[in-house]
């Protein structure tokens, strides 16, 4: 019975949804979580490097605003442009150890950004069901950052590291399923952006880097990032008065 009633249910919301917004506004909000990376840097030999040159990466999250506008419709589908502003936090992490001492040596790195895609590309569908593909530039605005470092079997204590947010324009790309109930639809997105703009080494990542004594501080920011959020959108009509 219980098996049934969801097949009912699940009937009516098809039957009663509309053309899943292809010609219609989206205006709606996004929350999912993030997973970022900062590539180990591509030191010369004998130049000063962080860590033994390690990675970092780690998890986290991110909210914020969404919209979506049809700039053309065709038979399959329309062209798309959005724009989202996104509130979003980024950890990570890199560890270097010795095996013989049992020393080990963990950095954690955070930073706090405001994120601006404006991407344009596809979408498509059939009943309830769509998907869209779009690309282009993101801004990327770090407004805080931070860093904290822990030891095992180390004698000294570490010098502190200290950073600073950067402001950087990536290129984004964002893959989503949708799901439209009445007036809403219901994204779920995955988004691939890479950074161009983090240095390669790790001199060039500390911001007024001198020498090992007195490097600056460490620019926080991620080359590849991945995020992945469920939002819900609520459709305009641009056709209405």
């Amino acid at each position: 019975m219980r098996a049934a009633s969801l097949l009912v249910f699940i009937g009516v919301m098809l039957v009663s949804s509309i053309s899943w917004g292809q010609d219609k506004l989206r205006l709606g909000a996004r929350f999912g979580g993030n997973w970022s990376q900062m590539s180990a840097p591509s030191d010369p030999a004998g130049e000063p490097t962080l860590n033994s040159g390690a990675a970092y990466s780690g998890i986290g999250f991110q909210g914020g605003i969404s919209t979506l506008l049809p700039i053309a419709k065709i038979d399959a589908g329309a062209w798309l442009v959005g724009i989202d502003i996104l509130f979003a936090r980024h950890y990570s992490s890199a560890e270097v150890s010795d095996n013989a001492t049992g020393a080990k040596r963990v950095t954690d790195l955070q930073t706090t950004v405001f994120r601006v895609p404006l991407h344009a590309g596809f979408g498509f569908g059939r009943g309830a069901f769509g998907g869209r593909v779009t690309l282009g530039p993101e801004l990327l605005m770090g407004v805080g950052s931070g860093s904290t470092i822990s030891q095992e079997n180390v004698e000294m204590t570490p010098d502190p590291l200290f950073t600073t947010p950067v402001t950087h324009v990536g290129l984004t790309a964002v893959f989503a399923a949708d799901w439209a109930v009445g007036r809403f639809i219901l994204p779920m997105e995955f988004r691939f952006t890479y950074d161009p703009m983090v240095p390669s080494t790790t001199v060039e990542r500390f911001d007024g880097f001198e020498n090992a004594d007195n490097p600056g501080n460490f620019q926080v920011a991620h080359d590849v990032q991945f995020l992945f959020m469920l939002g819900v959108d609520y459709l305009i009509s641009l056709s209405e008065p």
